[in-house]
């Protein structure tokens, strides 16, 4: 008894962790033996090596304290197989006959946390347990820590695999669909241009009939009329109101016809029939039209592109007259080196392109194809009671 000094185990090194006592003293193995067990801990107790190194077979351990001198073996040779048994464990070292040499040769071992001289220091030793035990518990948490971050990884590696294996899919399944969408796109394409050609070629067709047919009979019908006015003079008046009623039948049909077939295009070019059309334009229309464009012959560029950009043109006049209630109208066609360009804007309502084009008409669309078939581009600037600019942008 009065080689121990007695003081407090803290709390937080109380159980679950297990220690073990080697001393050749009973008095000295029993008293630690209660005193740790009264804090809580399990203990279990040893004279000599060969029960120590017995208990340490059957079970775990967490820290032992052995003294120097057993009798049957020294106690750093002891802590050296008990390690094999528990690479774990831990020791601290006590002896009541210290020497500088035996203190050196103990804590050789890496795993001999201490080094204790009898009589013991109970409040040295437990700061020593303290110490021990928090850094095996933090060394416990660490191990745990690494092994769920190691299942982290691994599940997020694993979802990452997985996810970059979706993503491929994905990728392939979107290129398909892009590939799939642009031979869609150029079907598309290649259809309304079929359809723009011979929407083209019905309009000739049309044309033709009504300049052949239809003119004819107009003419005739003018012929007989002035053979009736010879012979029946007293129906002039009849006679004159009829001539009035065919004439204007002709002109409206004519108007149809170059509306169909635009000949001046082919004749003397896209600026003379811009001209013509604007000015039959304006005397049909109540609208102000302001019109500046440069000369294009009809050898200056290709017959389609003339025949595109004229048609754009006659859509979007057509479109400001019935549909914004513009009064004012601006027609801009300039050519460069680069590009010819035409631009009509005009001063009405505007209106939502989102709607005109899931609409059911085909005009916008069908602007845009034409001057998508001359490998240009179609511009819409509109906005709801700010009027409306469309142009048309078309390389050389």
């Amino acid at each position: 008894m009065s080689n121990i000094e007695v003081g407090r185990i803290p709390e937080n090194c109380k159980s679950p962790y297990r220690l073990l006592v080697v001393d050749d003293e009973a008095g000295i193995c029993n008293l630690l033996e209660r005193f740790f067990m009264a804090e809580g801990f399990d203990v279990e107790s040893a004279q000599d090596g060969k029960r120590a190194l017995k208990l340490c077979k059957d079970r775990h351990f967490d820290l032992a304290f052995i003294d120097i001198m057993l009798p049957d073996i020294k106690g750093d040779a002891l802590f050296a197989e008990l390690l094999e048994i528990n690479p774990d464990l831990e020791c601290i070292i006590f002896t009541g006959y210290a020497s500088l040499e035996s203190a050196i040769d103990a804590v050789k071992q890496p795993q001999v946390v201490a080094y204790e001289v009898k009589p013991l220091a109970l409040n040295s030793i437990l700061n020593t347990v303290n110490e021990v035990l928090a850094r095996k518990q933090a060394g416990i948490e660490l191990r745990i820590y690494r092994e769920h971050l190691e299942e982290m990884v691994e599940f997020r590696t694993s979802e990452l695999s997985k996810a970059n294996e979706l993503l491929k899919k994905e990728n392939l399944e979107r290129k398909r669909y892009e590939l799939q969408l642009k031979r869609n796109e150029r079907q598309l394409n290649k259809l309304t241009n079929s359809l723009i050609k011979l929407q083209e070629k019905e309009r000739s067709a049309i044309a033709r009939e009504l300049h052949d047919e239809f003119g004819q009979q107009m003419s005739y019908i003018l012929v007989e009329l002035e053979r009736l006015r010879k012979i029946t003079p007293e129906a002039a008046g009849t006679i004159d109101d009829l001539v009035r009623i065919v004439e204007n039948v002709s002109g409206g049909v004519s108007r149809i016809y170059r509306g169909l077939h635009p000949a001046l295009l082919h004749k003397l070019g896209l600026s003379s029939a811009i001209r013509t059309y604007v000015e039959e334009f304006r005397n049909r229309e109540p609208l102000h039209i302001d019109l500046d464009i440069d000369e294009i012959g009809k050898t200056d560029i290709e017959p389609e592109v003339s025949l595109n950009i004229y048609r754009v043109l006659q859509e979007a006049m057509t479109n400001a007259a019935r549909h914004s209630k513009a009064k004012r109208l601006s027609i801009t066609l300039k050519t460069s080196e680069d590009c010819i360009e035409l631009l009509v804007a005009d001063d009405g309502k505007g209106f939502s392109c989102m709607e005109a084009e899931s609409g059911p008409g085909v005009g916008l669309p069908g602007m845009a194809q034409r001057a998508t078939i001359c490998g240009g581009t179609l511009n819409i600037d509109t906005m709801i009671g700010k009027g409306t600019k469309i142009g048309m942008n078309i390389p050389k």
